[in-house]
């Protein structure tokens, strides 16, 4: 937000021509919402982590086949709670689930609804968080309405129709755009720098009808009447079929930050003031001259004969045709752009989401988990240090995959310590050996296979109530 109002501000303070010479820049800056800094997500595959991991040449006083087996065991229990806690969120997800062909639901009371629900999106972000996802706050949403796309679509969208919008990213990297510029009769092109997500999680749910018309005849002063006839026009472009009982999960990827209201079920096409500019020139200009002429031609009409008035009116309504065309056709246009980036980025939707969530923060865990564990080990039995451990394993990302990330050692730590891998006491950190890891691993395997959907297992250490 900071960068926002500094890239503003400095754009108030250039001349004309200095500020024009920098419109992309402005452009970009404008746009960062957020920046392409450290994150903890780690973009290297699992399988090249634990590769190098173990091909380092600091291994001499330790069992090279043993820590592979620790590694491995860890890997295969984080899948097991995988598909514990992927069982669990099925089952809560069944109830509002709009893609749902199940028929044997519970009936329910509204209390116990509302209860399932918020334990399923509890579940659902300690998923994100685990795949090492980013929050996007409410103040930043409306950061990016207030904002001008200088390329793409303009769409109105009403936040307070969501309860809960939950926006997650994670990974930022800033693509090139590029758009015919008008000033010089597009004959040339200007490029924009433009900030994109990677990858973006969306959850959410339509606000029920009675609450969200007593908001509205609270927030505007209106009449319960009025009231329902406003919030029928806000819903009037969403199919029947959608209510306030499904939760939408979905997964983009490669979406311009200052295009996400575009990715809301609710948003509406608004002509930019240059369109409409142009529309009424060429569409209203054509029309007045064509209005002029037919009465011209009515009154020379009355003089000569009906066929003249046949043309005449003809002329008029070919005119008239041209104005409607032409705002179709920009509208059309539009929704072009919109339909490309719910065709061409859209991931996953709902079920497959919850899959690809509970994939993505297993293959986290496990990068951080056999990260930390190695390098503490090579500290064992001394007293260990755990900021100089993260540090030695950001270098380590740095030098061998060219990365850079903020390492979560807390997080790796709390999870080893819960498979009994540490122990943590009066500051000291002590590792089990991998003689007696393995031992122990084999032993949480066995009884991993006694746990069974809703038992707890090391995914629910997280609340979601941290990012509200």
């Amino acid at each position: 937000m900071a960068a926002i109002e500094t890239a503003k501000v400095a754009s108030q303070q250039m001349g004309g021509s200095a500020a024009k010479s920098t419109a992309a820049l402005n452009v970009e800056a404008v746009a960062a919402i957020h920046d392409a800094g450290s994150l903890r997500f780690i973009p290297v595959g699992r399988s090249n982590v634990i590769e190098k991991l173990l091909a380092l040449d600091y291994w001499p006083a330790y069992d090279r086949k043993a820590i592979d087996d620790v590694i491995h065991y860890l890997g295969r229990l984080r899948q097991q709670d995988s598909a514990v806690k992927l069982d669990e969120l099925m089952e809560d997800y069944q109830l509002f689930n709009p893609d749902s062909d199940m028929a044997d639901h519970i009936p329910l009371t509204e209390e116990e609804k509302v209860a399932r629900r918020n334990k399923f999106l509890e579940g659902v972000g300690q998923l994100v968080f685990r795949a090492n996802f980013e929050p996007i706050t409410r103040a930043e949403l409306e950061c990016v309405l207030s904002e001008t796309s200088p390329y793409g679509v303009e769409v109105d969208v009403d936040l307070d129709e969501f309860e809960p919008l939950l926006p997650f990213y994670r990974g930022v990297r800033v693509r090139s755009r590029s758009k015919r510029d008008w000033r010089w009769g597009y004959l040339r092109t200007r490029h924009f720098q433009v900030p994109s997500y990677e990858r973006l999680f969306l959850a959410l749910t339509l606000k029920p009808a009675e609450q969200r018309i007593a908001e509205i005849m609270r927030k505007d002063g209106l009449t319960r009447k009025n009231a329902e006839r406003k919030f029928r026009k806000m819903r009037r472009a969403l199919p029947a079929w959608v209510n306030s009982e499904h939760v939408y999960l979905k997964m983009f990827k490669d979406i311009p930050q200052i295009d996400i209201d575009m990715l809301l079920p609710n948003n509406g096409v608004k002509f930019r003031q240059f369109d409409r500019m142009m529309l009424w020139f060429s569409g209203g200009g054509s029309t007045v001259y064509a209005l002029v002429a037919t009465i011209l031609k009515l009154v020379l009409a009355v003089a000569i004969s009906p066929f003249v008035l046949f043309l005449a009116l003809f002329g008029f309504g070919g005119a008239a045709f041209r104005q409607i065309m032409s705002v179709i056709n920009t509208r059309t246009r539009y929704m072009a752009e919109l339909v490309q980036k719910l065709y061409f980025h859209n991931i996953s939707n709902n079920q497959g989401t919850l899959t690809l969530m509970i994939d993505e923060a297993e293959e986290e865990d496990i990068k951080e988990d056999s990260l930390l564990y190695a390098f503490l080990l090579r500290k064992s039995p001394q007293n260990i240090d755990l900021e100089q451990v993260k540090g030695e394993i950001e270098l380590f990302l740095r030098n061998e995959f060219g990365v850079d990330i903020a390492f979560d050692h807390e997080e790796a730590l709390d999870r080893l310590a819960g498979r009994g891998l540490v122990e943590r006491e009066n500051g000291v950190i002590r590792v089990l050996p991998t003689e007696e890891a393995v031992r122990h691993l084999r032993q949480l395997w066995l009884e991993a296979l006694d746990l069974r959907a809703g038992a707890s297992t090391l995914l629910d250490t997280w609340s979601l109530g941290a990012i509200r």
